[in-house]
């Protein structure tokens, strides 16, 4: 597992609220909705934030650090 080094906050998510409330939202999805399916980070949706993990992971799984551009969008 590849060890990141986070950049600074995107612009489009340092003055607002977009954090919280995606945690907000995952904790009441599983622990008081009380469900274990999948959950979608909407800001992953975000391109900054697209831009910037794959900034810091060099284009590359941060799990097995295979490239993952030639197979797949991110």
């Amino acid at each position: 597992m590849k060890v990141l080094t986070r950049p600074e906050c995107p612009p489009e998510l340092a003055d607002s609220a977009a954090p919280e409330h995606e945690r907000a939202r995952a904790i009441r999805h599983f622990e008081d909705d009380g469900r274990r399916d999948g959950f979608k980070f909407k800001l992953y949706a975000v391109k900054a934030v697209r831009t910037a993990l794959g900034e810091m992971t060099g284009g590359r799984c941060a799990y097995c650090e295979a490239y993952y551009a030639p197979s797949q969008s991110f």
